[in-house]
């Protein structure tokens, strides 16, 4: 009787670990899943490559920067996607992350798909290190910024040129000025004479110096 209702306890505590481990295994699908749509559905391209740089998957965002199609990424190296110019620097940051550094963010990235145009990307690239194998899986975030650094561009040319507009005012006053005119034509007369000084200060000690060795030699 005893061991019948041990076996009877044993039994309720086994099929209370299933219900648990089965309820565990339904949440872990749940949140897969979830995972999986929020990399496929990102508004940003994302790519999952090796320490390498070997693409292993990529979503619908990144094909379509690329333009190319999603299964086609699978397998192609990434830095084949980046424009010669900027190749070393993936390089650099490949090393880095393999030799333990956990993310690299946010720096510029000029990407070229084989047959388009150049396209500007923020990356930042968060490594995940294998505890069994010690492999490294890489995680790409590419933020598309082209009109953003164009806008950017477009600033920093604009104060160039009001930089050179203030210049070319202060021209036009200092000529339409006599007086502004002189006392510029001054300065520079000035500044000539303090150069031809040191200039000249300059050789009289060199001659003086060759003066010296010529007397010991003597």
């Amino acid at each position: 009787s005893t061991n019948l209702k041990e076996l009877e306890a044993s039994g309720e505590d086994l099929r209370q670990q299933k219900q648990e481990a089965a309820e565990a295994c339904k949440s872990l699908e749940i949140a897969h899943r979830r995972l999986q749509e929020l990399f496929e559905f990102a508004p940003d391209g994302y790519l999952v490559t090796s320490g390498q740089g070997i693409i292993q998957r990529g979503n619908r965002v990144a094909a379509v920067l690329l333009e190319v199609h999603q299964d086609y990424l699978v397998g192609k190296p990434l830095i084949s996607f980046v424009a010669e110019g900027e190749r070393e620097i993936v390089q650099s940051r490949l090393e880095q992350l393999r030799g333990g550094a956990s993310k690299v963010r946010d720096w510029r990235l000029l990407m070229k798909p084989w047959e388009g145009d150049p396209f500007w990307v923020e990356v930042t690239v968060t490594g995940q290190r294998d505890l069994e194998s010690g492999a490294v899986d890489l995680l790409w975030l590419l933020r598309y910024v082209t009109e953003r650094k164009r806008t950017e561009e477009e600033l920093i040319q604009s104060e160039k040129l009001a930089s050179l507009g203030q210049l070319a005012a202060s021209v036009v006053h200092e000529v339409n000025n006599p007086l502004a005119g002189i006392m510029v034509y001054v300065k520079l007369l000035q500044k000539k004479y303090r150069e031809k000084k040191i200039q000249m200060e300059s050789t009289e000690e060199q001659l003086s110096k060759m003066e010296r060795e010529l007397d010991r030699t003597t």
